[in-house]
């Protein structure tokens, strides 16, 4: 399994606006599983989970790991193929994407009020844009750097470094400075 996946295809990146498919791969990053355990942990049929995961397989997010033969059928095991999945900043910043990644911040900018910030979504989901397009090219240009197979625990690494230098760059201070004038 690889430490990170960044996702640079828009299509593949609209599989993801699937809640199904966005559960099915947070389990599958943890392990190996059928369609039928994974049917009954998401309460779905194994027709529903197997075009999912058709879907996702052909797409490179998942991988079949094992095979067995149980009553006269073949079971497939799956597996995620990486630890974390990026979405590129090039998708976040593609029109092509551009519905599909509004709708998803501006449902994380719902968060801000249960948070107990009285922000609007709309400058919320605007925030979290900046900070996510930022984010992004700092991890990618962290990861192209990669030599050989990251260790464990390597997430809290990479969000340290990105932190590091996004902390260096302007626009993250300037967007700091714009987060403090909203949150305040």
């Amino acid at each position: 399994m690889n430490d990170v996946f960044i996702i640079k295809n828009p299509e593949v990146a609209k599989l993801l606006s699937d809640k199904t498919r966005c559960k099915l791969l947070a389990l599958l990053r943890l392990g190996e599983f059928s369609t039928m355990d994974l049917a009954k942990a998401l309460g779905k049929t194994p027709q529903a989970i197997s075009y999912h995961l058709r879907l996702m397989e052909s797409a490179g997010l998942i991988r079949v790991t094992r095979t067995e033969l149980k009553r006269n059928l073949i079971e497939k095991y799956y597996r995620a193929v990486a630890k974390r999945f990026i979405v590129s900043y090039q998708i976040a910043e593609s029109p092509e994407a551009a519905d599909i990644v509004k709708e998803l911040l501006t449902e994380a900018a719902e968060g801000f009020k249960m948070l107990g910030y009285n922000l609007s979504e709309e400058v919320g989901a605007e925030l979290l844009h900046k900070y996510m397009i930022l984010k992004s090219r700092v991890i990618e240009e962290l990861l192209s750097r990669k030599r050989g197979e990251l260790p464990r625990g390597s997430w809290i690494l990479l969000e340290f470094l990105a932190a590091v230098r996004m902390a260096s760059k302007p626009e993250f201070k300037q967007l700091l400075e714009e987060a403090e004038k909203v949150l305040a």
